[in-house]
């Protein structure tokens, strides 16, 4: 090998063994990084649910089923074929949902809905838990949900048909149990998990 090629060589090595230096520094700098986020993130309280102590009133369930076609035709849809289900929540820009539970499931549903046409009735959902630490997910509804012919029952209506879709698709898991009731003195609705009717402890 001439001289010309060995100066060449160690040339190249010299800025490999450079650049292998810098990774070094580099990593060890990342790793450093990486620890002090974990330990930051340790450090950071879990998320914790809204406290939502309030009175739930079962009214909008009781009496007999209203006499409107369209709200029979979506329940007709809601709880049929899964298929149909499906298709009647895309038509209300409802694709799917996220969570790693049912009231995060819900929630998102009803989230989802505002991207629609029922924005102008759902105002928001949020993962929110009874003064007994009972999770649930508080509904805001816009003022107009009352003032329907039914004393709000078409709206209640169609809130619970776009919910027993969202179980019947799969959206919404583990649904066993899930009540759906007013909440006294606002414009909410209240979905959570209880034995009997009004159990949401405030």
């Amino acid at each position: 090998m001439n001289k010309l090629t060995r100066q060449f060589l160690n040339l190249i090595l010299e800025e490999k063994e450079k650049e292998k230096e810098k990774e070094k520094e580099k990593e060890k700098k990342d790793s450093k990084e990486k620890s002090e986020k974990e330990e930051d993130s340790k450090q950071q309280p879990k998320r914790t649910k809204e406290k939502f102590a309030v009175e739930t009133s079962n009214r909008l369930s009781k009496g007999r089923p209203i006499g409107d076609a369209g709200l029979a035709n979506m329940k007709y849809r809601a709880d049929g074929d899964p298929a149909e289900a499906k298709e009647m929540l895309g038509e209300l820009k409802i694709a799917g949902a996220s969570g790693d539970n049912w009231y995060d499931n819900v929630a998102s549903v009803f989230n989802s809905a505002r991207n629609g046409e029922m924005r102008a009735l759902v105002q928001g959902a949020s993962v929110v838990e009874s003064g007994n630490g009972v999770p649930g997910v508080r509904l805001r509804l816009a003022s107009i949900w009352r003032d329907d012919d039914k004393g709000g029952k078409r709206s209640f209506g169609m809130i619970r048909a776009v919910h027993v879709a969202a179980v019947n698709v799969g959206y919404i898991k583990d649904a066993k149990g899930i009540r759906v009731e007013e909440v006294v003195g606002q414009d909410a609705l209240v979905f959570y998990k209880g034995k009997k009717a009004k159990s949401w402890q405030n």
